[in-house]
């Protein structure tokens, strides 16, 4: 198996930097944020997070009520 590019490189350790970002600010939002609505998407911010996690298979953001 081939070595991954420089490029492959450089795009795996800037997902995996924006991925942890999205789960400490998941980690930070209190039951009343789940809840907000998120005006751009048309649905709360749970929702979106939600969304996030089923595309991404995100194993540490845990499913919540909103």
């Amino acid at each position: 198996m081939a070595a991954p590019s420089d490029r492959a490189v450089q795009f795996a350790r800037r997902f995996a930097t924006a991925n942890d970002d999205v789960i400490a600010f998941v980690g930070r939002l209190t039951d009343n944020d789940w809840r907000a609505p998120c005006e751009r998407e048309g649905r709360s911010v749970g929702q979106v997070i939600e969304h996030i996690r089923s595309e991404e298979h995100t194993s540490e953001l845990q499913s919540r009520q909103y």
